[in-house]
């Protein structure tokens, strides 16, 4: 092992070319160009990410009874995003690339009193509970 690391030495110190790399950004631009809202196909994607938030969201607010599984409610909630998701975006983009999909931020909820996000693990069991 340390016979290659040290003709791993060796031979950087004898090449006195530097490798230029261009910046990350730089070779992304050259490869695709940037989107943005002026493209009429991202604003298409976010208002159709907009009726699927919304659906989603109202559907959840449904099952927000007293005694229900926040994990259940989290999870229900994730699975109709990727549901709702692959009936909309199942082609490739002007460039062949597969169109990225699903949950960007799983869905979280505000438990009972707690104002804060909550995803909880399938092993835990926080029930929704009558505050008022």
């Amino acid at each position: 092992m340390s016979e290659i690391v040290d003709k791993k030495r060796i031979d950087d110190e004898e090449s006195d070319e530097e490798e230029e790399v261009p910046p990350l950004e730089e070779k992304k631009a050259e490869d695709e160009p940037e989107l943005t809202v002026e493209d009429s196909d991202v604003v298409t994607k976010y208002q159709e990410a907009a009726k699927i938030a919304n659906a989603v969201l109202l559907d959840c607010l449904a099952r927000c009874i007293v005694g229900a599984n926040v994990g259940d409610i989290c999870k229900f909630g994730d699975d109709l995003i990727n549901e709702k998701t692959s009936l909309i975006y199942r082609g490739k983009s002007k460039s062949g690339k597969p169109i990225e999909k699903g949950v960007a931020f799983p869905v979280c909820v505000s438990v009972n009193e707690v104002v804060c996000n909550c995803s909880p693990l399938p092993s835990e069991q926080n029930k929704v509970k009558n505050i008022f």
